[in-house]
């Protein structure tokens, strides 16, 4: 399965290019749509641990996917890993499979995952790892931030950024139950600073990380910041794979070859990921929502990619302003989208397609008189002022008129559209009935003609 590069490295810069991922996306457009992304420092084994999610999913979810007999010495399949010192993944990987999985209320789901490179390394700019923690975070339905070893202070002042952001957003759209970002899990590697492991102890640790932090004022902003920012946070403790494995000149991932205490740590760690425990109604992945909740599409994920390309281009993806400036674009763009899908409909509804036998002599039917044609104009723009009106929109003044201006201004236009032709086609429709009725005159008067003869 091949992977598609949605940011790479091209002479000493980061270059993002959406195209390929579109193209891949674009049978899903309509299906809901979940991300699982996984970050983290550089040689931490990101992508040795987004393979076991890979492999979870391309085995249906079984409940004997790790244990299965026919794959305890089967390679580990998905990303790019090795044991080695340079980094092996470069800008941001998207898994070339999408699994398309059942959700009980939301219908068809469509399932991406994402591996990016190795951040806040000695090697690496600053402003480079947090471009990509950003892409990695905003992308996201559920963010797996990998780190090894412990959990520090600084592992969290990292998300200083995100925080500022997320806490900007609470502040604008204060009358609104906004949730900046999902899920974000710590996945702690090679843990061995005592004998806890697992999920329950892990968020027990984390809780206590957090909990430390309280004994100072800055301290305490940041958590509040990660606090209302994050939907939901919880930390993993794993066990180191096994030294005699990863050492081994032959491991390509094989199961029979990890520690069992690392075995035992993905038996509950990747299905937690891959299921939503915060929604019973259906065992899938945490779905992406909108900061306002709202449930968004493939499609909609494409366009926060488009997004985020921008400001990624400008070189302003660590400001808080411009992260901002670019979800309230995509927000407004989503109350068009939903407006201007009734208002479309209803357009293409309103006048009647026209048989090519029609097209020279148009029948009764094929026009509305002029009340009927403005009767329905005003009902229809009506409706679609409501549902924009309706659609949850991020507070910004400015970006928010001209995207109504927008719509107001393709409204119009249809109208001018739809009216001339309606009218063209009474005009023919008066034209051709006259030539009918001067024809039915002048037979007549044949007849008469022919009979007074």
């Amino acid at each position: 399965m091949s992977i598609i590069k949605l940011v790479s490295k091209q002479d000493d810069a980061f270059v993002f290019d959406v195209e390929a991922l579109r193209e891949k996306l674009a049978i899903y457009a309509d299906h809901k749509v979940s991300v699982i992304s996984i970050a983290g420092a550089f040689r931490t084994g990101k992508s040795f641990l987004a393979n076991w999610i890979i492999r979870y999913f391309e085995l249906d979810r079984d409940e004997n996917w790790l244990d299965s007999e026919d794959k305890l010495e089967s390679q580990l399949e998905g990303f790019e890993f090795a044991r080695q010192r340079e980094p092996v993944t470069d800008g941001i990987d998207v898994w070339g499979q999408v699994f398309e999985l059942e959700h009980a209320h939301h219908g068809n789901i469509a399932v991406v995952i994402l591996d990016t490179q190795g951040i806040f390394s000695l090697g690496s700019d600053f402003s480079e790892s947090v471009a990509i923690f950003a892409v990695s975070l905003f992308l996201s339905s559920i963010q797996i931030y990998n780190i090894r070893g412990n959990l520090t202070r600084s592992d969290l002042e990292h998300l200083r950024l995100f925080a500022s952001y997320g806490q900007m957003m609470i502040d604008q759209n204060s009358e609104s139950a906004c949730v900046p970002f999902q899920r974000l899990v710590f996945a702690i590697r090679d843990w061995e600073l005592d004998d806890d492991l697992g999920l329950e102890d892990g968020t027990k640790f984390l809780q206590s990380v957090m909990e430390e932090m309280e004994d100072t004022e800055e301290g305490v902003e940041l958590l509040n910041s990660l606090r209302t920012s994050f939907g939901k946070l919880n930390c993993h403790l794993f066990r180191h794979p096994g030294s005699d494995a990863v050492r081994s000149d032959d491991f390509q991932g094989q199961v029979a070859q990890l520690d069992e205490e690392f075995k035992d740590g993905l038996k509950e760690f990747i299905p937690f990921v891959a299921n939503d425990d915060t929604d019973n109604s259906s065992d899938v992945p945490t779905l992406k929502i909108s900061p306002l909740k709202q449930v968004l599409t493939v499609d909609d994920l494409m366009d926060q990619i488009d997004a985020i390309k921008e400001i990624f281009d400008s070189g302003l993806i660590d400001k808080p302003e411009s992260m901002y400036g670019a979800f309230s674009k995509v927000s407004h763009g989503k109350a068009v989208k939903e407006a201007a899908k009734y208002w479309n409909s209803k357009m293409n509804a309103l006048l009647p397609d026209m048989p090519e036998s029609r097209r020279e002599k148009p029948i009764r039917t094929d026009f509305l008189n002029d009340g009927e044609f403005e009767e329905k104009l005003d009902k229809y723009s009506k409706k679609t002022w409501e549902i924009w009106n309706e659609q949850p929109k991020l507070a910004d003044e400015e970006a928010l008129e001209n995207v109504r201006k927008g719509l107001e201004e393709k409204m119009s236009q249809d109208i001018d559209n739809m009216r001339s032709e309606n009218q063209n086609r009474e005009a023919l429709y008066d034209k051709t009935w006259a030539a009918r009725c001067a024809c039915i005159v002048a037979s007549c008067a044949c007849c008469v003609a022919c009979k007074c003869a």
